[in-house]
């Protein structure tokens, strides 16, 4: 999945589960920075890393103009499967 951030804001991003998930429920997500086109960070907001046992989500806020960053969020399920997604996140002008 891919989104847009501008550089001064403080954004909520997330995965929807759902479909995968059949009657499973999530236990614990994690959010992970991979890789960033330049040296600058993008921050997950302390904290702020969630589920509602069917959706993950975090807040972001900061990164440099005209990069890209590759963030993975790992779940585990209550029966214990695991799984994994990727997003991107550009930095934009608006």
């Amino acid at each position: 999945m891919k989104f847009e951030k501008t550089i001064g804001s403080k954004v909520n991003f997330g995965l929807d589960w759902t479909l995968w998930l059949g009657n499973r429920s999530i236990v614990s997500s994690e959010w992970t920075l991979l890789t960033s086109s330049s040296n600058d960070p993008l921050s997950i907001v302390s904290g702020t890393s969630a589920h509602d046992g069917k959706k993950t989500f975090f807040w972001a806020e900061g990164g440099k103009r005209n990069t890209t960053y590759t963030l993975v969020n790992r779940i585990v399920t209550d029966d214990n499967l695991e799984d994994s997604r990727k997003i991107t996140i550009q930095i934009v002008d608006r």
